[in-house]
């Protein structure tokens, strides 16, 4: 039973930081990269996640999109004609996000989303890769969306639109089926 459907390759960026930094939002893995690398010159964390599994899963579905491509990352992810440099470029460029670019609290057992979009906010790191249900977590923490915070589409990847569904499953003969009218 399907419960929602959210798009996942998603960038937030803390607008006061990029106007400070004379920055615009990067469309390209090459401007994301150049964007992260004046953003550590200047002593800001260029991206704030969690090292937690499906944190990592989304920033890496969102690079590896627009490092290989919307053909080459669907066909790999199909099981289509696969392009294993493409995709070893993009686990390359996984790897040097994690270990150039990013917070050195994401390993912390406590810290998480939450946290990461909180940093954000905070102004102590300026991007985060995450679903479009941070936007609203941003607006519940009292940023307004064009003002204080901006969301693009992953940098190279504007071309997809990776949704997630969250579901709840239940399984034919489940007695819970039948206890709440599901036939």
């Amino acid at each position: 039973m399907p419960n929602n459907i959210h798009r996942e390759n998603t960038l937030f960026y803390n607008k006061a930081l990029f106007a400070a930094n004379n920055l615009t939002p990067p469309t390209t893995t090459a401007e994301f990269l150049a964007t992260c690398a004046t953003l550590k010159a200047a002593g800001i964390t260029p991206v704030a996640t969690s090292h937690q599994g499906w944190i990592l899963r989304i920033m890496f579905n969102s690079l590896a999109m627009g490092s290989m491509g919307a053909k080459a990352f669907h066909d790999y992810m199909v099981g289509g004609p696969r392009d294993d440099v493409a995709f070893g470029a993009a686990v390359d460029l996984m790897d040097t996000v994690l270990t150039t670019y990013v917070n050195a609290d994401a390993g912390d057992a406590e810290f998480g989303w939450t946290e990461a979009a909180a940093a954000v906010q905070a102004g102590t790191a300026a991007m985060y890769f995450h679903g479009d249900w941070a936007k609203g977590y941003f607006v519940q923490m009292g940023w307004t969306p064009g003002t204080d915070f901006g969301v693009v589409a992953s940098p190279g990847a504007s071309d997809m639109f990776w949704y997630g569904v969250d579901d709840f499953s239940m399984p034919k003969g489940d007695q819970t089926r039948t206890a709440h009218g599901v036939s």
